[in-house]
This record gives structure tokens, C-alpha cells and sequence, in this order.
């Protein structure tokens, strides 16, 4: 299942809201792949980059949902469960609810 079928947001290809809101651009190809693609809708607004938008996208019902492919082309793992571990470990603090690091000074 895909995030578009999970979440029934309409803007697949020649959806329901496609023509208003525009076709998303994770259709087709990156549908469990969603936080890696700029310009996502979520609670009706497009989102930005991975990096703008990725503090959001850890909260989404899709992502934390079990169907949301949290592996990588070379096989890996998403990487941010291991980002949190490292940023306690290497002097970096994590910005609450923005999901972005900042040095420990």
C-alpha cells in the first residue's frame, strides 16, 4: 500500500483532487517513498524539502504505519533512527519538534 491509498488524499493520477491540487509528485513510482519527494501535501499543504519537511513526516500515521519503505536502494535501513542514536553520542543536539541538529556548544 502506497501513501496515497493509506491516506486517500485523491491526488493519484486523474484523482479526485489532481485537477485542484495538482497530481502528487510521489505518483506512481515513490508512494512508499513519500518523504524523500519535495512537494508532498500533508494536512492539506504542500511541503517542502526532505529536510524542511522531514519533522512532520516522522509524525505521519503512513510512516509510522508499517507500510512506509524505510529501506534504501543499496538495502540499508532509513537512516534516522541511527541519526538520533549518533546525535547523542557526537555532540549534536536534537531540535525538539523541528527534527533538525544543531552543535552542542
Amino acid at each position: 500500500m502506497n501513501c496515497l491509498e493509506f491516506k486517500k488524499c485523491g491526488r493519484e493520477g486523474g484523482g479526485v483532487k489532481s485537477i485542484e491540487l495538482g497530481t502528487c509528485p510521489a505518483y506512481p513510482d515513490y508512494g512508499q517513498q513519500c518523504v524523500r519527494v519535495a512537494g508532498t501535501l500533508c494536512g492539506g499543504e504542500v511541503q517542502g524539502t526532505f529536510a524542511l519537511k522531514l519533522g512532520n513526516c516522522q509524525k505521519c500515521e503512513f510512516y509510522t504505519s508499517g507500510h512506509y519503505d524505510k529501506t534504501y536502494s543499496n538495502g540499508q535501513k532509513d537512516p534516522l533512527k541511527k541519526a538520533n542514536n549518533v546525535s547523542q553520542q557526537s555532540g549534536y543536539q536534537k531540535i525538539a519538534s523541528s527534527g533538525q541538529f544543531s552543535v552542542k556548544i
